[in-house]
């Protein structure tokens, strides 16, 4: 064995080096966005199973793992149930009537809050984002005001219950892994219905407030979409051949202006009223996609390429961690990768210059597709993008309702049974799984589409790499430079340092991420010290989750990021005070709750 080659070479123990190395590696590697988290930990197993640290069979222990697998298999039942209930028409029956901002608001908190409370953030979200874009768009109201309070009362909605949020189950998991008493009901019911309530309450009244106008779709009030640089290609039958661009009205329209023509490989940026259309010329207009769309779709011979009739438009954003962020347009492969061809991109208002297939995609931009039916049909938006609105509404046809009923009552049954203890939460899953499969509601091949590898890994090897922290005793040593910080200001200080450790590292990196970097901290520190550990456990859970201040801090911030216009100080400017309301209530709870006072 490597280790025990190195072990006989220097007078202490090197497996907790090692793994201190590794883990300095990974933070460093989760904090830059070098690759993919998912890679970071998987890079970081590796080495530890190479210097024999950890043997393989510990790694494919994680795949058994009941928590992981109950993470999958309820991102597997939202995407059913967003694929085959008309979650819109539910929305327009809850917000019939709401016409003022602050009584949507008030609305769509508190019901997206209830919803992830049961059901996966990101989905919640995903469906919510466009419905509160256009509604702002039909009442000349900036989405900005409303796109980060959706975000966050999913974030504190998932906190109140044990299944809200993935980061609660993986925690668990590492729990039980452990042999400790896992987490029950009440454990998250009160302390997270206060903190939704009180995150809830700051946000209507204080943090709206703080919640800025930007005014990313025109300068007037009413709201229409994000202005795109949008190609239009010039085909040899158009009326407007030979003409110029005064003559064919195409200087300024109304809600979009010609800003460069391409020729030939040559880009013409400075022309003036009296420069000739030529047949095969592409022009490139910055403006409102609807007025670009409407001149390509009549009978002028402009076009938008790749663009049949039998096609839809919409847009998405780039959600963070994305596989695309980083590539450019050519690299990204829309067309084989994701069945769809981009035909613009919106930065915050920053105008991309020279060809489309050149430009480098970002986290946080609008990117306007071209799609067909399939791709509309799809439930589940790709990890490396987010639909967030259609311009063109698709016809998806939704399950018989006989089918539906029938399905319902199977998911009222089986939940009966896991909340009477007839049988456990994770089997009331794989029945409710099996009568989605049994009414074709659901099929193996749409599960194979569903399923997060790049997610299954990170979770499996950030239990892997907690596991080897407890292990080699490197979580040991680390707690009891903890233990000799803050063990003489009471162990009160000792919980307020766990949870703001996770805070600050769930604020750069993913929750799980921390969950896995801070558990075996806390578990030591627990042991060593002979006190209970549920308080610390519930200290990282509720920290993981306050992700408030940065946008990179969740994947939810990150899908309103360019919807709503925002930018880092933004969040930071909002988020903040919450996160301060947010630690003071459910610190207070721990401490009361367990007698640490």
């Amino acid at each position: 064995m490597i280790l025990n080659d190195l072990q006989t070479l220097v007078p202490f123990d090197i497996s907790k080096l090692i793994v201190t190395i590794v883990l300095v590696f990974i933070i460093f590697g989760l904090i830059k966005e070098i690759i993919r988290p998912s890679l970071v930990f998987f890079g970081g197993v590796v080495i530890l199973i190479f210097f024999g640290i950890i043997h393989p069979s510990d790694f494919m222990k994680g795949y058994s793992n009941q928590s992981i697998a109950t993470v999958v298999l309820l991102v597997l039942i939202t995407a059913a149930l967003r694929k085959n209930f008309a979650v819109e028409h539910f929305f327009d029956r809850v917000f019939q009537g709401t016409n003022t901002k602050k009584g949507f608001l008030i609305k769509m908190m508190t019901y997206v809050a209830v919803l992830s409370s049961f059901l996966n953030n990101t989905p919640v979200v995903a469906v919510m984002t466009p419905y509160v874009f256009n509604w702002c768009k039909k009442r000349g109201f900036s989405p900005s005001k409303l796109l980060i309070p959706l975000s966050f009362a999913t974030i504190l909605g998932g906190m109140i219950t044990i299944i809200g949020t993935s980061t609660n189950l993986v925690l668990n998991g590492f729990i039980v892994d452990n042999n400790l008493p896992a987490f029950g009901f009440t454990d998250f019911l009160f302390p997270g219905i206060l903190v939704a309530v009180t995150g809830i309450i700051y946000l209507y009244f204080f943090g709206y407030k703080l919640l800025p106008r930007h005014k990313i779709f025109s300068d007037e009030e009413l709201i229409q979409s994000p202005d795109y640089m949008i190609e239009v290609r010039v085909a040899m039958t158009s009326r407007f051949v030979g003409g110029t661009i005064s003559e064919a009205g195409l200087k300024k329209l109304e809600g979009a202006y010609l800003v460069e023509i391409h020729r030939n490989g040559v880009v013409l940026s400075d022309f003036n009223d009296h420069e000739l259309i030529l047949p095969e010329d592409s022009l490139f207009f910055m403006g409102k996609p609807e007025q670009i769309i409407q001149l390509a779709n009549g009978n002028s011979g402009l076009s938008l390429p790749n663009h049949g009739h039998n096609l839809e438009l919409v847009e998405a954003v780039i959600p963070a961690n994305s596989a695309i962020s980083g590539k450019t347009v050519k690299d990204a492969n829309f067309k084989d990768e994701y069945k769809a061809e981009l035909v613009a991109i919106h930065r915050n208002g920053e105008k991309l210059e020279g060809k489309l297939t050149e430009k480098k995609l970002a986290q946080g931009d609008l990117l306007l597709l071209s799609v067909d039916d399939a791709f509309l049909k799809s439930s589940k938006p790709s990890d490396d993008l987010y639909i967030i609105s259609k311009l063109k509404n698709g016809n998806i046809n939704l399950p018989s309702p006989k089918k539906l009923r029938w399905f319902t009552a199977c998911l009222i049954l089986f939940l009966s049974g896991a909340i009477f203890g007839l049988y456990s939460f994770f089997s009331a899953l794989l029945f409710i799984m099996s009568s989605l499969l049994m009414l074709n509601l659901f099929t193996f091949k749409e599960i194979s589409q569903e399923v997060d590898i790049d997610l299954v890994i990170l979770l499996v090897c950030a239990l892997t790499f907690s596991n080897a922290l407890i292990q080699t005793g490197t979580a040991d040593m680390i707690a009891s430079s903890f233990i000799k910080l803050f063990l003489p200001f009471g162990n009160i200080a000792l919980l307020i340092a766990i949870f703001a450790l996770t805070v600050f590292l769930t604020s750069f990196i993913t929750n799980v991420a921390a969950v896995s970097i801070v558990f075996p901290i806390a578990l030591a520190i627990s042991t060593d010290l002979g006190l209970e550990g549920t308080p610390f456990f519930l200290a990282i859970a509720f920290g993981a989750s306050a992700a408030f201040m940065t946008p990179v801090s969740y994947q939810t911030n990150w899908m309103v990021y360019g919807p709503g216009g925002y930018n880092a100080k933004d969040y930071l400017r909002v988020g903040l005070p919450l996160v301060l309301i947010y630690s003071f209530t459910c610190l207070s709870f721990i401490c009361l709750r367990y007698n640490l006072f």
